[in-house]
């Protein structure tokens, strides 16, 4: 593992309190870690559900709205959709929400 990536503070997700200390960016490698700004969207990487960032260096999320999705151009919709469909179908990692 690459020590020199960035890690957020952990914080628990409100859709299912899933740990997450990572984000990364749809807009780059999937693989690079990327600091959060206020109003990116996020997916759940335990249960799917799409989140806001409400304090992207804090690593806080909030469930997304509407209009949040909204903002998204169709080749992002089309990609969180996918990442939805394939993080339900497998399960929740961690029923409980502890990674």
């Amino acid at each position: 593992m690459d020590d020199s990536k960035t890690r957020l503070e952990k914080s628990a997700n409100p859709c299912c309190g899933y740990v997450t200390d990572t984000a990364g960016d749809l807009n780059s490698d999937f693989l690079d870690d990327a600091v959060p700004n206020v109003g990116d969207l996020s997916i759940c990487f335990n249960c799917g559900s799409l989140l806001v960032y409400v304090d992207g260096a804090r690593n806080k999320t909030r469930s997304a709205k509407r209009d949040d999705i909204e903002r998204l151009n169709s080749k992002q919709r089309k990609l969180m959709g996918k990442a939805q469909k394939y993080i339900r179908r497998r399960g929740l990692l961690h029923p409980d929400g502890l990674s």
